[in-house]
């Protein structure tokens, strides 16, 4: 199993966290790491926690320059669009993609297993993307599927023969869509997309909002605008906390309420459907499936 991840400097930490969660359930995994711009003392100390570990890591210095021009005007930085070189970089014919604010939160291999057939990428159904997207104006051109490509299995057989790389970026720069290269992808790969259950992409931001699911995420996607490093309101924190300090980056537990303690409280008082959800499901996560991991997971604090 290979997973690869892409950060700059300041997204190390979060990394840090993502790699110690996915070694943890998935031994025989190997890393690699596309360097956006890491300090070399800081390379030396992720390459350090691997060798402690026992797991491989291999980083890679990459360069971005080629998608500046696509990424200009964007909501969103050009580290996003430092996937699109994982089929040049790598022979090997599949890699499974993270973010590097994922959490792993269980064995990955049915997922790495997945016969991904013709597809272009196997992944998680974004509907909030897309309806997002479709909304806007001038209309672009949208697929009728669309995954959500933080986590993503690529066939990257497939991404060669099709130089679908190179079709993202002219996507892109031509049409400008809100979700940049993500949608970029989706629009390139068209339907030949391989939809994967809710557990394999966990998006906080969009659970959140749902009543509390009735089974266990294996990647927690820590989207949305709590952040379980800076909120305390944020779900699944203590799972991230476990993970983040079995790392050098260690954190203390986060004190502030997102979006401020009174806005929250305000909006519970007048019983605003979005605020009520959030709560909900914050308890839910924090009663049920945090306690149950973190007991049944024991994480070293290194």
């Amino acid at each position: 199993m290979l997973i690869a991840s892409a950060c700059d400097e300041k997204f190390v930490p979060h990394f840090a966290t993502m790699l110690h969660s996915a070694w943890h359930h998935n031994r025989e995994a190997r890393f690699l790491l596309l360097d956006c711009g890491l300090a070399g003392e800081t390379r030396e100390v992720l390459k350090r926690f691997a060798a402690d570990l026992g797991t491989r890591l291999d980083i890679k210095k990459v360069d971005l320059t080629r998608f500046e021009h696509a990424a200009t005007g964007l909501d969103w930085p050009v580290i996003v669009f430092a996937r699109l070189l994982l089929p040049d970089m790598l022979s090997c014919r599949k890699v499974l993609y993270l973010d590097s604010d994922c959490v792993v939160t269980a064995d990955l291999t049915r997922f790495w297993e997945t016969d991904l057939g013709s597809s272009f990428v196997a992944g998680v159904s974004d509907q909030n993307a897309i309806d997002f997207e479709s909304g806007l104006e001038p209309k672009i051109p949208l697929p009728r599927s669309y995954v959500n490509c933080g986590v993503m299995l690529m066939n990257l057989d497939a991404w060669r023969e099709h130089d679908i790389s190179s079709q993202v970026v002219t996507y892109v720069e031509t049409y400008r869509p809100k979700f940049g290269e993500q949608t970029g992808i989706n629009a390139v790969t068209g339907d030949r997309k391989l939809m994967l259950p809710d557990r394999w992409n966990f998006m906080v931001h969009v659970w959140s909002m749902r009543s509390p699911a009735d089974f266990d995420p294996s990647i927690v996607h820590c989207t949305g605008h709590r952040k379980p490093w800076l909120h305390a309101n944020a779900c699944f924190a203590p799972v991230y906390l476990a993970h983040r300090n079995a790392t050098p980056f260690k954190l203390a537990s986060p004190t502030a309420i997102y979006p401020g303690r009174l806005k929250v409280f305000l909006n519970l008082l007048v019983f605003r459907p979005k605020y009520r959800k959030l709560r909900k499901a914050k308890q839910y996560y924090d009663m049920t499936f945090s306690p149950r991991y973190l007991a049944a997971n024991r994480i070293d604090i290194r």
